[in-house]
């Protein structure tokens, strides 16, 4: 049961840092009058399995075509990189093997999606042709004017699907 919070009492604040703590976020609020003290709950430590400070959030993998050598029917070059890195040039993805793509979240690996015809096509190859930069070989199914849509489904990355059109 979510708690309520009074209209226009939610603030947060940064908090500079100093020689003993990082910069944080103060966030205030007040709770609504109707709040019972006995129908909040807490979780305790003893309920929490595993170090919660361990865990990571999922990295942000992007892609694109690589335009600088045209696609044709069966071939693409494309481009993947996490969203963070030096200004203008962002830390590319590096490793990433045909059973990495996936238009369905790993359900089906080793293909992309032909929009246009609403069918899968099977990935025959994928080269690494420098980091983050990748050559793809595709099984016949793709015609001129096809929007094809790559997807990446790795654990511990997550990735906004982007579309290229077949020369």
């Amino acid at each position: 049961m979510p708690i309520a919070i009074e209209s226009g009492t939610l603030n947060a604040i940064v908090v500079k840092k100093t020689k003993t703590d990082p910069n944080s976020v103060a966030i205030t609020f007040a709770v609504e009058e109707l709040v019972r003290d006995e129908n909040l709950m807490q979780i305790s430590a003893a309920q929490i399995e595993g170090n919660i400070l361990l865990k990571k959030g999922l990295l942000d993998i992007l892609g694109s075509e690589d335009i600088s050598v045209p696609n044709t029917a069966t071939t693409v070059r494309i481009n993947l990189t996490y969203c963070y890195g030096d200004f203008n040039n962002l830390n590319p993805f590096k490793g990433a093997v045909s059973a990495d793509f996936s238009p369905d979240n790993g359900v089906t690996p080793d293909v992309l999606f032909n929009v246009t015809q609403s069918a899968n096509i099977s990935i025959s190859s994928v080269t690494e042709v420098s980091d983050g930069v990748y050559d793809l070989v595709l099984a016949a199914g793709a015609v001129s004017t096809d929007v094809i849509s790559v997807d990446i489904f790795k654990t511990g990355n997550d990735m906004e699907a982007f579309t290229y059109v077949v020369n």
